[in-house]
């Protein structure tokens, strides 16, 4: 009603966009969870469009970017079994973690991830149950939806878990828990409580309630939820967390997942190497607020002002392989996200990466690769005779030499929380970007010191086994 009408029939089509993928991707999940069911499995949808109809009535009103599913650790490998082939290719993670996995159809490719808790494994000292069920039919399909006392409690702790969480998570929740009786309400309580994620669901009602008032134009609350002008400030998610443990016990748990995850793990030597990598990488943003822009329109750095009217999408796979393709075939540049962690410590999962031709490929350079339909960013260890070698900063062993036309793209420069950092040693992004590069290179001979020491005491191991035989 008070948007212009230029702005009005944008969100019209893009409504009509999201509901028409939306429609597909819960077809998508109603196949998948059927045969699942049929081979004795039951996954649980969590969030998704199964929550949106139950807060809104209708299942795509709010977009979806992947299909969540429930499913008991004891029987993912059979699900994994099932997924594959009904024609899912696994994308990201393993067990004991989340897994990713894709598939190509008519509207674009669609992602199904796979969890066995409904919180990360960082916060192993937290004890939620497995969640709770029920039958709603969509579509005129069957689905097993979250449901139970115990989801505004995991709604409110996947609120906590993100930096810079989705203004719509906040208006999801408050709409959940407008929605309860009192008696509702109570029992949601207990079951937080129960849980350790009371403090977690006092936190996201008071920031519900800010919410709702900062839309009414109350700058005290618009500030409290971090909305400042054009920009939004965060403190990093750890605090939040060290703030709403159960107890002391628990906040010192959760300082310490994050210094030291789970997945740390190693000699002493090596714990202690990997553990000052993680710290010297991210310290910085725990420190102060960070900032986000609410509406981006243009960037810090000079050197990328020319693609701030960019068009943003999501590809991956054989289609983000063949759009970075056409890309640079043009003569333009492109950028991606990183989503694995093979290529830490110079690039993590999240981080940026802009591509560009890929020319005068040689030794130390990162290129983005087809290696069996897939898309894989390695760094060159070896160019020679038409073929290239490549080799994950984080991995032991080399990658399986392929020729010099399966590289499709050059990365030319990195950015993340800190800031731009090239990946070649040039001025082109600045001389700050240089520092950076510098500063990257010095962490990757950090890093493969502990790579070869790990292989050589492993040699060792073997033959002490070996002599012991």
């Amino acid at each position: 009603r008070h948007a212009p009408s230029e702005l009005a029939e944008r969100w019209r089509v893009l409504f009509r966009d999201v509901s028409v993928r939306g429609h597909a991707q819960l077809a998508e999940a109603a196949i998948s969870s059927a045969r699942l069911s049929s081979r004795g499995l039951t996954p649980i949808v969590l969030k998704g469009a199964p929550l949106s109809h139950r807060l809104y009535g209708d299942p795509t009103v709010r977009a979806c970017t992947d299909i969540d599913l429930f499913i008991p650790a004891e029987d993912r490998l059979a699900a994994r079994s099932v997924l594959i082939e009904s024609g899912w290719c696994h994308y990201d993670g393993d067990l004991p973690w989340d897994e990713s996995l894709e598939r190509e159809t008519w509207h674009g490719n669609f992602h199904l991830e796979i969890h066995s808790s409904l919180i990360h494994g960082r916060f192993s000292y937290l004890r939620l149950p497995h969640p709770e069920s029920e039958l709603i039919v969509l579509d005129g399909e069957r689905h097993l939806r979250h449901a139970g006392d115990g989801l505004p409690a995991y709604l409110a702790m996947h609120l906590a878990t993100h930096a810079f969480p989705p203004l719509l998570w906040l208006v999801d929740f408050s709409t959940l828990w407008d929605s309860l009786s009192e008696p509702e309400r109570g029992a949601a309580r207990r079951a937080a409580d129960k849980a350790g994620l009371g403090r977690y669901l006092a936190w996201a009602c008071r920031t519900a309630v800010a919410a709702r008032l900062a839309s009414e134009g109350r700058l005290r609350s618009q500030r409290r939820i971090g909305v400042n002008g054009d920009n939004r400030t965060n403190s990093h998610p750890v605090w939040r967390h060290v703030w709403l443990a159960p107890s002391p016990r628990a906040a010192l748990s959760a300082l310490r997942s994050w210094i030291a995850p789970p997945w740390v793990k190693g000699t002493p030597i090596q714990i202690a190497a990997r553990v000052t990598t993680r710290i010297l990488r991210h310290w910085r943003a725990t420190l102060p607020r960070s900032r986000s822009p609410l509406v981006t329109t243009s960037t810090d750095d000079e050197f990328v002002s020319g693609w701030s009217d960019a068009r943003v999408t999501h590809v991956a796979g054989r289609t983000m392989l063949e759009v970075v393709g056409e890309v640079v075939k043009e003569g333009g540049e492109m950028w991606i996200v990183t989503t694995g962690s093979s290529m830490q410590p110079t690039l993590a999962p999240g981080d940026r990466v802009l591509l560009s031709a890929a020319k005068g490929i040689r030794k130390n350079h990162i290129v983005l690769a087809a290696v069996n339909g897939q898309p894989i960013l390695h760094r060159v260890v070896s160019a020679y005779g038409g073929t290239v070698t490549t080799r994950g900063d984080a991995c032991e062993t080399a990658d399986t030499s392929i020729l010099l036309t399966c590289v499709v793209a050059r990365a030319v420069a990195m950015r993340n929380d800190r800031g731009v950092s090239s990946l070649d040693a040039g001025l082109r992004f600045g001389a700050r970007a240089l520092v950076g590069y510098a500063r990257s290179r010095a962490r990757l001979v950090i890093a493969r010191l502990v790579i070869a020491r790990r292989a050589e005491a492993k040699g060792i191991r073997a033959g002490n086994e070996g002599q012991c035989t």
